[in-house]
């Protein structure tokens, strides 16, 4: 799925729609979907014919946000806004993305860990993460290079799917 082909569906904006949903009541990256599919449909979009293309990127959004503290997951995986989360939904309207969230030293930890942590392990309620980092590692092992990382530069995926793929080189170098 290419960003130009569905505006809407960039990180940005489905953390803004995360947000403003979590803000309302608490919510799950399935009732996200829906009103991102609603979003879409007002502005006269098309969604993806895969519909689990649009869950997957709210369910890394969810991820990243909760380990950011920007939301809070309860055991049966709705998650509400924290105080965090409202500042930062105010001081930035039009949505944020993975470069904003590094203000937050538990997302710093998070992205500089030298092992993958599965957030949904220790966290209650949490949909299981996203296998960017796995992806990026089975790369290495099918012999492609660091340049054919298909996610946009720039943001937490491509981190991601890079970790894995340096992780399976240096074990590789072992």
């Amino acid at each position: 799925m290419e960003d130009d082909e569905y505006p809407l569906l960039n990180e940005p904006n489905i953390m803004l729609v995360t947000l403003r949903a979590a803000e309302r009541a608490p919510t799950t990256p399935d009732e996200c979907a829906r009103e991102l599919r609603a979003n879409l449909d007002r502005a006269h979009e098309t969604a993806p014919a895969d519909g689990s293309l649009i869950i997957h990127r709210i369910k890394i959004a969810f991820r990243y946000l909760c380990i950011a503290g920007l939301l809070d997951p309860d055991e049966e995986g709705r998650c509400t806004l924290t105080e965090r989360g409202k500042e930062i939904l105010w001081d930035n309207p039009n949505g944020i993305d993975s470069s904003v969230l590094m203000v937050f030293p538990e997302f710093q930890s998070y992205v500089r860990r030298p092992n993958p942590l599965r957030p949904g392990d220790d966290m209650p309620g949490m949909p299981e993460p996203t296998l960017e980092f796995d992806e990026g590692n089975d790369a290495f092992q099918a012999g492609k290079g660091l340049t054919d990382n298909p996610y946009e530069f720039d943001t937490f995926a491509h981190l991601e799917w890079e970790n894995g793929w340096c992780e399976a080189r240096d074990d590789d170098m072992a």
